[in-house]
């Protein structure tokens, strides 16, 4: 799905000229939910969540035994990483759960742990540095979700570890 609005447009433009700081591109052009790459914010998440083990370059021994998954169901956990979006926006200790298709950013883990809040709008939503003022990413929403991406943009640095 190709996303298109003029909304989106004017704020890629006003950030441009507002010299505003945006680590994770307005690259973002193509929302899958399936995509091994796709994160959704998760208001209702304790904890991140990274389904897709071909993401992990550097896995380590999980010191987390098991999760929840939203259906009631438990699983366990073997692995967990560090996620990096960019040099601002990193998920450590994310627990590597298979058997689950999606990866989640926990917002009440991600809002502690970065000292960040989240500003939520019908479109896309801003993750702003509560200390700086700047923002540290930006997601897309499609069918009522919010989703982050990889930037597309080689210079932007994502990657597992």
């Amino acid at each position: 799905m190709q996303y298109k609005d003029s909304s989106w447009s004017r704020f890629k433009n006003w950030l441009k000229q507002s010299n505003a700081t945006c680590l994770i591109p307005s690259t973002l052009v193509s929302v899958n939910s399936s995509s091994a790459s796709s994160w959704i914010l998760d208001t209702g998440a304790m904890d991140h969540i990274i389904s897709h083990k071909s993401l992990l370059i550097e896995p380590k021994s999980s010191n987390i035994t098991s999760v929840n998954l939203p259906n009631g169901a438990t699983t366990q956990v073997r692995h967990t990483s560090t996620v990096i979006f960019n040099p601002k926006l990193t998920l450590k200790n994310v627990p590597c759960v298979p058997s689950f298709n999606l990866n989640l950013v926990s917002t009440n883990k991600l809002t502690k742990d970065l000292n960040c809040c989240i500003l939520l709008f019908s479109k896309f939503s801003i993750l702003q540095d509560l200390v700086s003022g700047k923002m540290i990413g930006l997601c897309r929403q499609c069918g009522g979700l919010y989703y982050m991406h990889p930037s597309k943009n080689k210079s932007t640095i994502f990657h597992v570890t």
